[in-house]
């Protein structure tokens, strides 16, 4: 199993239902990715957003939010 794999599984056995999670990791390479992940039960069923820094990510997933909510 891969290391993004038992982080995924160890994140899904933590967290509660409806949270969202901000996951951070880095590539092989040692280039920086953060998540912003939504959990429901044991399973994180989406993806809001990504980015180079955590603020990137946050921003990232607020925008797409407030478009959501203008639509």
């Amino acid at each position: 199993m891969s290391e993004l794999a038992r982080l995924l599984v160890d994140l899904q056995k933590t967290r509660a239902s409806g949270d969202t999670v901000a996951l951070g990791l880095r590539l092989k390479d040692g280039t920086p990715v953060f998540a912003v992940l939504l959990v429901r039960g044991n399973q994180v069923v989406d993806v809001l957003a990504t980015g180079s820094t955590p603020e990137d990510a946050c921003r990232a997933a607020l925008n797409e939010y407030a478009v959501a909510a203008l639509r």
